[in-house]
């Protein structure tokens, strides 16, 4: 019978979450991980298998707090078009106000560092994330829309998306640049209504 596990599987996966988040995948050495995670090579590989296993739970640690808290109320039945205004609003606050806004989403991180590799997509879960901003603002969008205006809706939604990556791209490098865009998208959507 194998010894128990004597940490928190959780605050592991969250520590190498943060350290994937600031550095990359490929930047975070499985030292810097040892250290994050303050745990031994031999624990980490016991418990995770591989640095891309590791990393796996990394984003799904991500994606079910943070993106999930951020996309909810347009994936909602009950969302509207201001949970699209809400959304560039609540991108445009954390880019002024939020220390790691410079870090930008560890989602469109990941994506950007493993494209072109067939691999990492699928570990980056790339087309997963745009078809879930699609759907959502697509969601938001279609409430009170007339039937003859659901291409356009689906037009909005696709420029939404797209726009979307770009704002977290741009916060890499330029925080309040990347509010200033999310303002100007909440904007335009309230003109558009």
């Amino acid at each position: 019978m194998g010894r128990p596990r004597e940490f928190n599987i959780e605050a592991a996966v969250t520590s190498a979450r943060d350290l994937f988040w600031k550095q990359g995948f490929a930047a975070a050495t499985l030292r810097d991980l040892e250290r994050a995670m303050r745990l031994s090579r031999s624990s980490l590989y016991h418990a995770f298998g591989t640095k891309e296993a590791l990393f796996a739970d990394a984003l799904a640690s991500y994606v079910d707090g943070f993106v999930a808290r951020l996309l909810g109320p347009m994936e909602s039945s009950s969302a509207t078009r201001q949970d699209v205004v809400d959304f560039f609003q609540a991108l445009a606050s954390r880019f002024r106000h939020d220390r790691l806004a410079k870090r930008g989403c560890l989602w469109v991180n990941s994506i950007v560092e493993f494209g072109g590799r067939p691999e990492g997509s699928e570990l980056a879960r790339a087309s997963e994330y745009r078809k879930r901003l699609m759907a959502a603002f697509t969601n938001a969008l279609r409430t009170g829309a007339s039937a003859g205006d659901q291409k356009q809706v689906e037009s909005i939604a696709r420029r939404l998306t797209l726009s979307t990556f770009g704002v977290w791209i741009e916060a890499r490098f330029d925080p309040l640049e990347a509010a200033r865009s999310s303002d100007a998208l909440a904007t335009w959507l309230v003109r558009e209504d």
